[in-house]
């Protein structure tokens, strides 16, 4: 159909749709009015004759009339189906494709206003492609900081990160239940986000949140004085950094003690020498083996300090070779075998799998044994028995010294592992305190971990494990 109207389009599509119909309907009149005084004149005597051609010329002018309208009619159809199709490509507007291109067959008429949404189209995704990066690039750095973010909006929480989540002990918030308060449960927090929205200032605290126990330092930054209820919270976890002052503190105050114990007592015995005991054989002898006996106990704290410190900070340089982890036992085993004959406790050990190598220090593994291995005997009744296991546990060298002593109360096994840190003081008074510390760093530099359990009066068993070392062939 559409050549028989080719040509009244091609001339909508030159002049406009307006101004065709115009110019028809002018032509039309102006036909009809030229046919009716020439049909007029040519028979002037007869009316019927002049009736009916003028009815012809009104039919001819009604049909022409009516094509000039059908085009119209056709065009405007025509032109409302290509708006329905942009229309409909709009909804898609995000989508791969434009909304419409040159490409298709539309009405030249049509083809600036396609052109012109197409280049707003590509404005569009293009601004929006660049809002949606930059959601995902902080998105992206929301959750991977260990600060705590919540942006609340008048009391309703809108962004909130993984860490503060985690931090404040947070479940999944629902969409229809977003309220701070509701959600938070944190009084002193809240009164910190409140204040920020009076002053408009910034708020800073530290606040201990009962939730998940944790010390937090709480920023609250209110938006700008149109955006006052905006207000941003940054929250950082102070937990660990407080637990590491007072460890140091705990620390200081442990070496201070453990060294002013044994020079209080150095200093009496020397008082006392210089006040005349001296003079006696008997009571110098004692007092001369006490200051001895003393000054050694000084110098294992300081040689347990020395090692701890190494383990600490020196792992990177610590030269390392493969060890037989079950030839180290053994040499522990023998070096505090007078030791143990002395509490009637028998020594035993069972390798399962041998060798157990361990890429490792071999030393730092000897001190490891003989520390466990110490403490067992020290803590064994009379005729008490210690046993050593080594097995393998996949890629890993399973070892474990254990007891049937006196055991560790349950309030005493979480800090075991502390420096200067003796259980049951007022029992066992032996040692420096910071054997099982220096055990657990030196495990830990060695990519391993260790763990204890025990019952009072069943006895302990402390296990470590340690990467394995596996031989391959050379080729």
């Amino acid at each position: 159909m559409k050549k028989y109207f080719r040509v009244p389009l091609t001339l909508i599509g030159a002049i406009g749709l307006k101004q065709v119909l115009f110019l028809i309907l002018l032509g039309c009149i102006f036909f009809i009015a030229t046919a009716d005084l020439l049909l007029s004149s040519i028979f002037e005597e007869s009316a019927s004759e002049h009736l009916i051609y003028s009815r012809i010329i009104s039919v001819i002018a009604i049909s022409l009339i009516g094509l000039s309208i059908a085009t119209a009619v056709y065009s405007i159809e025509n032109h409302l189906d290509y708006i329905r199709k942009i229309t409909g490509e709009l909804e898609n507007l995000y989508e791969e494709d434009l909304p419409y291109s040159e490409k298709h067959d539309a009405p030249e008429a049509m083809l600036n206003l396609i052109s012109s949404l197409n280049r707003i189209s590509e404005d569009v995704r293009s601004n929006f492609s660049a809002l949606s990066n930059e959601r995902d690039t902080l998105s992206s750095l929301l959750e991977t900081m260990t600060d705590g973010v919540i942006l609340v909006n008048d009391s309703k929480i809108e962004i909130i990160n993984n860490s503060a989540y985690q931090m404040l002990g947070i479940e999944e918030i629902s969409a229809d239940s977003n309220s701070f308060m509701d959600i938070v449960r944190d009084h002193e927090i809240s009164s910190i986000l409140d204040e920020a929205v009076e002053t408009g200032s910034r708020i800073e605290a530290d606040i201990l949140f009962n939730q998940t126990n944790k010390i937090v330092h709480v920023i609250s930054s209110p938006g700008t004085e149109a955006n006052r209820k905006k207000v941003l919270l940054t929250l950082h976890d102070l937990t660990e950094s407080r637990h590491i002052d007072l460890t140091r503190r705990e620390f200081v105050s442990n070496v201070s003690h453990e060294l002013r114990t044994p020079l209080a007592s150095i200093k009496a015995i020397v008082e006392s020498l210089e006040s005349g005991a001296i003079q006696d054989e008997k009571y110098a002898s004692d007092f001369l083996h006490r200051i001895h006996s003393t000054v050694d106990s000084m110098n294992d704290i300081v040689s347990d300090l020395l090692i701890l410190s190494k383990a600490e900070s020196d792992t990177e340089n610590t030269e390392t070779d493969i060890v037989d982890v079950g030839a180290a036992a053994q040499f522990s085993l023998n070096s505090l075998g007078d030791k143990a004959a002395q509490k009637h406790v028998s020594l035993s050990i069972n390798a399962k799998a041998l060798p157990a190598l361990v890429k490792a220090n071999e030393t730092q593994i000897e001190i490891v044994f003989t520390n466990l291995i110490d403490n067992a005997i020290k803590f064994s009744e009379e005729g008490g028995e210690v046993w050593v296991d080594i097995d393998l546990n996949n890629n890993m060298v399973a070892a474990s010294v254990r007891d049937n002593g006196v055991g560790i109360n349950s309030e005493d096994i979480d800090r075991i592992f502390e420096r200067f840190y003796k259980a049951e003081r007022s029992r066992h008074n032996e040692g420096t305190g910071l054997g099982l510390s220096i055990v657990r760093h030196i495990i830990e530099s060695f990519g391993g971990s260790i763990e204890v359990k025990s019952n009072v009066g069943e006895g302990s068993l402390f296990s470590f494990e340690l990467p394995r070392f596996i031989e391959t062939e050379s080729c």
